[in-house]
């Protein structure tokens, strides 16, 4: 078991529980999944394919390309050519991921935040230098071209404040509603 983990059932759910007086501890807001997906406005396979290595290594799973779902003259993009990489993270291997970028990556990046109005429960980061990540900065002279990557957080919770707060316990001090 993770530390973050270990943080989570223990001091997480104890203070939603005194803050929010859960009845069921099944109710307490937990995080579904992490999404980490890089996009590209070309179909250029070599700018791909480094793409995919860069989330590969920094996730340790296996990534998929993303397939255009239109055409698109103007980018030169057929429908069904690749056009960026995606990968779908969950369980035991989500809080390690969570732990690197909390601790390692936001504090030292410069990124946006994007909040949806009508979605309570998620928020994404767009992360402009990847090359924070250790593993990716080692093979800086790969990995100095990609730009941007896109990290999704999905929770259940139920409320604004129920989200927010879980994002502070979760260490993401950067945001203040």
């Amino acid at each position: 078991m993770h530390f973050f983990e270990k943080y989570f059932n223990n001091n997480v759910k104890n203070d939603f529980i005194i803050k929010f007086n859960y009845k069921k501890l099944n109710n307490i807001p937990k995080i579904k999944k992490l999404i980490l997906n890089f996009g590209c406005r070309s179909s250029d396979l070599k700018k791909l394919s480094i793409a995919l290595l860069a989330l590969k290594l920094i996730t340790k799973k296996e990534c998929n390309f993303v397939p255009s779902k239109k055409s698109n003259v103007l980018l030169k993009i057929r429908k069904g050519e690749p056009v960026g990489c995606k990968i779908v993270i969950t369980k035991k291997y989500m809080f390690q991921l969570l732990f690197r970028l909390v601790f390692q990556v936001l504090p030292y990046s410069k990124y946006k935040i994007f909040l949806k109005e009508n979605n309570k429960n998620s928020i994404t980061l767009n992360i402009k230098n990847i090359l924070l990540f250790n593993v990716l900065e080692q093979n800086y002279i790969l990995f100095n071209n990609v730009k941007n990557l896109h990290l999704t957080l999905v929770t259940n919770s139920k409320t604004e404040s129920e989200f927010f707060y879980f994002l502070n316990l979760l260490k993401f001090n950067f945001l203040q509603k």
